[in-house]
């Protein structure tokens, strides 16, 4: 409220001061010609003598001479005003830009702060994997020496890294919702599109990692067989080097790219294309791997009951070849009727009466791992083929290009 009263008082400097000082000017010398006027024309009436004073060269020349600044002054005020006004509008602009670009930089560091807490992520996740990997169950000797005060050390157990596990894929949940909201350019804008699917590919490589671990987690828990659960742990650990080298260098920059693309500048089309050719290359391998998963993998790996176990898993199988590609389901992405089609299929009713014969504490253990100690090490297997198929590639490559030089 101060400042507004502030702004309306009238200085030396303002025009509306010398407009109302004109004007009063005006009508005061008006005022005092006519008096002069009124006393040589006394035998004249009131209104008389006002319409000829109106006519008359002294009130011509005292209005003109008065209204005439009145008029430089009013036009200066109007041209003040429009002045005044289109300045304020340019810093309202300006306020604006500048807001805009405020809200750009902290977006940017937020965004910055989200590839960081990746890299964290990370690095937690293949840490509790590969300790997972290299866990090495004590013999009756170790954990005697254990208990002795000098050499007691802190170390992990099989559940403590399952735990460690389940929280990582929390953790990953939070984070991959973060990619949602901080890195748009990334959601699928067209869902036909699968270049545009980075989120769901990526999350595909991180549920290797952690389906693989789970796995091995509940075998070596187990204990039952010592040979075939080392198998596993080194199966685990190609497996997680492969994911590694396949997907931590290629995610990195395709949030770093995002962030270029957000900030709309020159390489804003460059960092477009680089994002495109590598999510290409990441769903081109996970189509591979799903592939290698619907083909390999088995229906609840852990049911205990081998006979029930068997005859569901084949059901499982029957239901899952009625999914054919080459159905017109697919080609019209007519999700609904292919779900229609297969509820009232007769194998979808053979795989349920066998799902009602299972336990529900039989199935509650079953479902929690989804990957069968099998696939695992078929998987690391393809890993392996893969690890070295790109070092020979590398090798050739480089060879290739020492001959050119």
């Amino acid at each position: 409220m101060q400042n507004r009263k502030s702004n309306r008082k009238l200085s030396l400097g303002d025009t509306r001061f010398w407009i109302g000082i004109l004007i009063v000017l005006l009508i005061v010398l008006n005022g005092v010609v006519f008096f002069v006027y009124q006393q040589s024309h006394l035998e004249e009436g009131l209104a008389t003598q006002i319409w000829e004073y109106l006519k008359s060269d002294p009130f011509k020349y005292v209005t003109i001479s008065i209204v005439l600044p009145i008029i430089l002054f009013f036009l200066e005020r109007l041209f003040d005003i429009k002045k005044t006004r289109q300045a304020r509008l340019e810093e309202i602009a300006k306020t604006r830009e500048e807001r805009k670009e405020k809200e750009k930089q902290a977006g940017i560091a937020e965004r910055w702060k989200c590839v960081d807490q990746t890299v964290k992520l990370w690095y937690t996740l293949r840490t509790t994997v590969n300790e997972l990997a290299l866990f090495k169950a004590d013999s009756p000797e170790i954990s005697k020496r254990e208990k002795q005060p000098q050499e007691q050390e802190k170390k992990q157990s099989v559940r403590d890294l399952y735990k460690a596990i389940m929280r990582a894929d929390t953790e990953w949940t939070e984070l991959v919702n973060a990619w949602d909201f901080w890195f748009p350019n990334l959601r699928p804008s067209d869902v036909k599109n699968p270049n545009l699917l980075f989120t769901d590919n990526l999350v595909y490589f991180l549920n290797i990692l952690l389906y693989c671990s789970e796995t091995v987690a509940c075998c070596i828990e187990k204990g039952n067989d010592a040979e075939n659960n080392k198998e596993l742990q080194n199966s685990l650990l190609a497996i997680s080097d492969g994911v590694e080298n396949l997907v931590y260098q290629p995610m990195l920059k395709i949030l770093k790219y995002s962030i270029e693309v957000w900030k709309d500048g020159q390489e804003a089309d460059t960092a477009h294309a680089e994002i495109n050719k590598m999510l290409q290359i990441l769903i081109g391998f996970a189509d591979q791997i799903r592939m290698e998963e619907w083909e390999y993998n088995d229906f609840l790996p852990t049911l205990e009951d081998d006979v029930l176990g068997k005859k569901l898993r084949v059901a499982h199988k029957a239901v899952r070849d009625l999914c054919k590609p080459e159905l017109d389901f697919f080609k019209t992405d007519d999700y609904e009727g292919l779900v229609d089609y297969v509820m009232k299929s007769q194998a979808w009713t053979d795989f349920k009466a066998l799902l009602k014969e299972v336990k529900d504490r039989d199935l509650m253990q079953a479902q929690k791992i989804y990957y069968s100690p099998e696939f695992v090490k078929h998987l690391a297997k393809w890993f392996v083929r893969f690890s070295t198929l790109d070092q020979l590639l590398e090798c050739a490559g480089w060879r290739t290009r020492r001959k050119q030089a």
